[in-house]
């Protein structure tokens, strides 16, 4: 028993170290990505570029129909050797169900583009681009979900590059190309970043299928009939989906509405300040990937107490390793803004704020993942309904009045109430604290 703990703990740590060194590289090139776009291009361009990249997620959530989240809870479920046919019967029905969705999607996406473009993408000159993005977004479904299969069978290093890891690579590769290049055209960044989607997923993909493939007959695939529906997949991974995407609209809901209310250049220095405030939890990233298969995993083979220490000590990784990064931002805010430019400088109260956000964050560690890896999903999309409500609203309240520093403000607000309240739920359910907070007398979890 011992020997088995210390193996599946060894394991988490390995994943972990290699899931950080990846995600880093990932990190580190978006916001090399940003610098160059701020540096060289100016920051209406960075605001545009940023708004590409909040649309490029929200038609990634819509287009996976929460079979992301739900593919990382069947794959521990049933990577069994008498439950491997249910596998390979969700796996296939899914990929049915993308391929409708998708193509259904692109006919929805262009009969609003018009409206998109007037009320989100006013500052971009060649429309076409925003277009070509609609028409490849099936390329780009597909690729993200095979990265999220190949997570759920463990394959973290490869699901990781599949992920972000190469399309950042790419974008950096052909912007640093054409600048170099002094390449003269609207919407530079844009356009790299569309080239880097189509070059990325055209490698993904059919690297991505091969490996599923092998990982399913590898695990004794067994020619037996299987009754679980498409409706019955559905039914699990839609309140998955409305959970993503309410999460996903809750954290740039500001950046939507500042574009809205101000410009694109205002939008371009306020996502520099969220960004940077990721760095608080960026460990709470690194290890979301390998940590949320195993909720699962352990959750759904009774393993309860294993699971409470998991919890446990992802928390406190995540608390500890925030500190630092916390007071060197906050200390040095302006000196970090100023690196990228004069008008981001202004913000640095808007870059605290946001700080003090994310700290209240990784105290609670991964709550909404172990909800939804453990059949909750209607606690969490409930949560996230209602904050998304009041994030809304105190940002069309606060904008007007306050700018930037009313958006941080806004977010700060909601956020606080999201995770304080999801963990007073999990905690609830769980009957164990989901939360970490330090206690210097007596050295333990609160």
């Amino acid at each position: 028993m011992e020997s088995i703990k210390l193996l599946r703990k060894n394991e988490i740590i390995l994943s972990s170290i290699t899931t950080f060194i990846l995600k880093f590289f990932s990190f580190s090139s978006l916001y090399i990505i940003n610098f160059i776009i701020a540096k060289n291009l100016g920051s209406e361009e960075l605001g545009i570029f940023s708004l590409f990249l909040v649309f490029y997620n929200l038609i990634v959530i819509i287009g996976l129909l929460g079979l992301d989240t739900g593919l990382l809870r069947f794959i521990p479920q049933y990577n069994k050797n008498h439950l491997i046919y249910r596998l390979h019967n969700i796996l296939n029905k899914s990929v049915i169900v993308l391929g409708i969705w998708s193509a259904i999607l692109i006919v929805i996406l262009l009969i609003i583009s018009s409206i998109l473009l007037e009320s989100f993408f006013s500052g971009l000159q060649k429309d076409f681009l925003f277009y070509l993005f609609i028409i490849i977004s099936p390329l780009i479904i597909f690729s993200k979900y095979y990265s999220v299969v190949l997570r759920g069978f463990k394959s973290i290093g490869l699901s990781i590059l599949f992920d972000n890891l190469l399309h950042r690579v790419l974008i950096l590769f052909f912007l640093l190309t054409v600048i170099t290049l002094n390449i003269k055209t609207d919407n530079l960044s844009i356009l790299t970043f569309l080239l880097a989607l189509i070059v990325g997923s055209l490698f993904i993909l059919p690297i991505g299928w091969k490996i599923k493939r092998k990982n399913v007959r590898r695990n004794g695939l067994i020619q037996q009939k299987d009754n679980f529906s498409v409706k019955e997949i559905l039914k699990i991974t839609v309140p998955m989906f409305l959970t993503s995407s309410m999460l996903f609209l809750a954290g740039w809901t500001d950046s939507l509405m500042i574009a809205s209310f101000l410009d694109s250049s205002s939008v371009g220095v306020y996502t520099v300040c969220l960004q940077l405030s990721f760095l608080i939890n960026f460990s709470l990233i690194g290890i979301h990937t390998v940590i949320t298969p195993k909720f699962s995993e352990l959750f759904w083979n009774n393993q309860i107490i294993e699971l409470k220490n998991t919890v446990k000590n992802s928390a406190k990784f995540t608390f500890w390793s925030s500190v630092p990064i916390l007071i060197i931002l906050v200390v040095f805010s302006k000196d970090i803004l100023g690196i990228y430019g004069d008008e981001f400088e202004k913000a640095y109260l808007v870059l605290i704020i946001l700080c003090s956000s994310q700290l209240i964050r990784s105290c609670i560690g991964l709550v909404f993942q172990l909800l939804n890896m453990t059949g909750h999903e209607k606690i969490t999309n409930r949560i996230l309904i209602i904050t998304l409500v009041i994030n809304i609203l105190t940002n069309a309240i606060l904008i007007p009045i306050y700018d930037l520093l009313g958006a941080a403000i806004a977010t700060f607000v909601s956020n606080a109430i999201r995770d304080i309240s999801s963990s007073y739920f999990a905690y609830k359910k769980f009957k164990f604290p989901t939360w970490y907070l330090p206690s210097f007398k007596k050295n333990k979890v609160l």
